[in-house]
């Protein structure tokens, strides 16, 4: 039960009162691979998923590594010594040693880790000169941490535009919801289509955001929405509106459009364009912002939301956030929940598409079927978490009900039913769940499982995905409210509510396979 809710832990202990425990454990190997939604991809130790990579080192010459750091950086094994030895000069002072005394300061692992690679602690730190400065001098070099805090994850140059790549797809793929279900009528432009608009002349450049976020950095030329009268944009050749990711500018080239703006008049609207994703969109394409008043380029950009960061591009600018969970924009954004909503539709039509084809016996629960359940005396129905270790670190479910992992409901299942129990199962969007109640009801069934008294298992609908979308709350691993959620793979990171959370997910671990079942079933 290591590393799990404390509450869990002893709410087992509650149930195990028999002295000799029955331990019933499932076999994992005989699953069989459906699709994405289901759990496949769930390794049975920590280095089954790195080890085809790490296999390339067996032959490979002395200092060579560096050679293949870019198929190797996302591997646990390079980000956790990476990782030791942030930590390791953030306790420095200056955060800098001598690089001949940081493997002095490494674990075991972490040092016969090293060794396998065949590189000196110099040779794999010059790979990531995003977060690590080393001095030459010879027999005294030194290393130097650039950042105030240990960062989450290393990255080496060459695969940054890799992420930058998934998050302007992320993105577009907004932007598509906005004009396809939303503003269906309104035109967005690309940060190439403004250029070329600016320079054919009398454009009206508008930006639709706060005087906060103004002031960290504009678009050139640009005018507050608030001081834009409807004669500015009558004399115009056209109007070009932006905001931070597009939402708020296509609500008002909208209002335009539909005449309920003041003043406007519908060949005043039909000149209003706005630009599709916004300042993140203009940061991909590299373009330039300016500081108020003196108009000197600056490299900061205000994102009105610290949830919309992981749609600017990783370098070059550097992205001002509010707290998360904070709006800070000068209209209420209604196109942000109104494109949350879209997103739950299509995590209903998928979650409940994928029930019918791989498991549709599974009795199912709706997530607001769940979050009706508030006493905590109905201790005969406990939740399951059936996501990975990783997953669970980052966040679970904020409920009122008993919650173990998947591991825990494996090794424990005999006791857990002395009594009449209702197992509801969940994970990301209802898939890995959905296929593990399939297996426990299947043995079950055949006697392959043993319990004491009457059972139950259903499949929680949707996910931690839906249970975001029903005004669910999260904690962390110390049971602290927390914001952070991880989707597990990036597809679906487009299923979760736009804004209020932050997104984890590994940018760098791209499964075609995957990415491209996930299209075909949504």
């Amino acid at each position: 039960m290591a590393r799990f809710e404390r509450s869990a832990e002893r709410w087992l202990e509650d149930v195990s009162r028999r002295k000799e425990m029955h331990v019933v454990l499932l076999d994992d190997g005989a699953a069989s691979s459906l699709s994405l939604f289901i759990e496949a991809r769930e390794p049975t130790d920590e280095l089954s998923s790195e080890a085809p990579r790490l296999r390339m080192l067996d032959h490979l010459p002395r200092g060579k590594a560096v050679t293949i750091m870019e198929q190797i950086a996302s591997t646990p094994s390079v980000q956790g010594i990476l990782q030791e030895i942030s930590m390791c000069l953030l306790s420095a002072p200056k955060e800098t040693l001598p690089i001949s005394g940081i493997g002095n300061n490494l674990g075991t692992e972490a040092r016969n880790f090293l060794h396998a690679l065949k590189l000196r602690t110099a040779q794999l730190l010059r790979c990531f000169p995003e977060d690590f400065h080393i001095e030459d001098l010879g027999s005294a070099s030194t290393a130097t941490y650039k950042h105030a805090e240990c960062k989450p994850y290393h990255v080496p140059p060459q695969q940054y535009r890799m992420i930058d790549i998934a998050r302007y797809g992320r993105l577009m793929t907004l932007d598509t919801d906005i004009t396809t279900h939303i503003h269906k009528s309104v035109k967005g432009i690309s940060p190439i289509e403004l250029v070329s608009e600016i320079n054919k002349g009398r454009c009206l450049l508008i930006d639709c955001r706060s005087e906060e976020e103004r002031s960290f950095g504009y678009l050139e030329g640009a005018v507050s929405l608030a001081n834009v009268s409807m004669f500015e944009v009558d004399s115009c050749r056209v109007a070009v509106a932006y905001c931070c990711i597009g939402t708020c500018s296509a609500a008002w080239c909208q209002r335009l459009l539909d005449g309920t703006y003041t003043g406007a008049a519908g060949s005043l609207a039909s000149k209003c364009v706005y630009v599709s994703g916004g300042v993140a969109a203009w940061a991909h394409y590299g373009g330039k912002f300016v500081q108020p008043q003196i108009s000197v380029p600056i490299d900061s950009v205000h994102c009105s939301r610290a949830e919309f960061a992981d749609f600017f591009p990783v370098r070059g600018y550097h992205v001002v956030c509010p707290e998360i969970g904070i709006l800070r924009s000068l209209h209420s954004d209604t196109t942000v929940a109104q494109v949350s909503m879209i997103r739950f539709r299509r995590l209903q039509s998928l979650a409940r598409e994928i029930h019918s084809l791989h498991f549709s016996s599974v009795p199912c629960l709706e997530v607001e079927a769940v979050m009706g359940i508030t006493s905590p005396k109905e201790a005969d129905i406990v939740l399951v978490d059936c996501r990975t270790e990783e997953e669970r670190q980052i966040s679970t479910l904020d409920a009122e009900l008993p919650l173990l992992s998947k591991e825990q409901l494996k090794a424990h299942f005999f006791d857990l039913t002395s009594k009449p129990r209702t197992f509801v199962l969940f994970c990301t969007t209802g898939g890995r769940s959905g296929k593990f109640c399939a297996e426990l009801l299947h043995k079950l069934s055949t006697g392959e499982l043993s319990k004491q008294g009457p059972v139950e298992v259903k499949n929680m609908l949707g996910g931690v995905a839906a249970w975001l979308h029903g005004g669910g709350r999260l904690v962390d691993i110390s049971r602290r409210n927390t914001r952070r959620v991880h989707t597990w793979v990036k597809p679906f990171m487009d299923l979760f509510p736009v804004g209020n959370f932050h997104l984890v997910c590994d940018e760098l671990n791209e499964d075609v396979q995957d990415a491209h079942q996930c299209k075909s079933a949504s």
